[in-house]
């Protein structure tokens, strides 16, 4: 109880508990945190990881749209906000807005180019996500943001045995579950 209400010990608590393998009740505490002043950046950013290691979309979710109301102005909080809205399907006009202007602010940073490009694809606009994306389409086989674009851009061509070795070329360890679920429900 007095971990929860103070941030401090919270965080601390929370990572200690967290390395004995007690992590449910860690990410309880961590989220206690996360409203304490000072301390729920650092909150959220144990948390991010926690979710990232565990593959779990809805949980990046849940932590990037906190980090992005504690920091809009980072484009790199944003664009991650702005695709797991997109990917699961939470906050899509809010997302869209956001990866439109990371878009036009930073039009070289190409994680900016594939998710403003994924939530084209996801709003149906497979043309205009091509458009966004085709310049940088030739770096498939070394981003795997891009890989992942360029199978969906295949799956709307018609193409899925060439979206087949796009997507099997991205190691599925650094996709969410829910990515995966996605990408094999199109493989069908």
């Amino acid at each position: 109880r007095g971990a929860k209400s103070n941030g401090g010990r919270a965080l601390f608590v929370a990572n200690v508990i967290y390395g004995w393998g007690l992590k449910e009740q860690a990410v309880k505490m961590l989220w206690s945190a996360t409203d304490q002043p000072g301390y729920g950046f650092e909150a959220l950013g144990t948390l991010a990881r926690h979710y990232q290691n565990s593959r779990d979309a809805e949980g990046q979710f849940r932590v990037f749209q906190q980090l992005y109301n504690l920091r809009s102005n980072d484009p790199d909080i944003a664009n991650n906000f702005a695709f797991f809205a997109g990917l699961t399907g939470n906050s899509i006009r809010r997302a869209d807005e956001i990866a439109q202007d990371n878009f036009q602010r930073f039009p070289d940073n190409d994680n900016y180019r594939a998710t403003y490009a994924f939530l084209l694809i996801k709003s149906g606009k497979h043309s205009q996500a091509r458009a966004v994306i085709q310049s940088i389409l030739r770096k498939w086989k070394e981003v795997p943001s891009i890989a992942f674009i360029q199978g969906l851009l295949l799956i709307h061509d018609g193409k899925k045995e060439a979206a087949r070795d796009v997507f099997y070329s991205i190691n599925p360890d650094t996709l969410t579950l829910l990515e995966v679920a996605y990408i094999e429900s199109l493989l069908e």
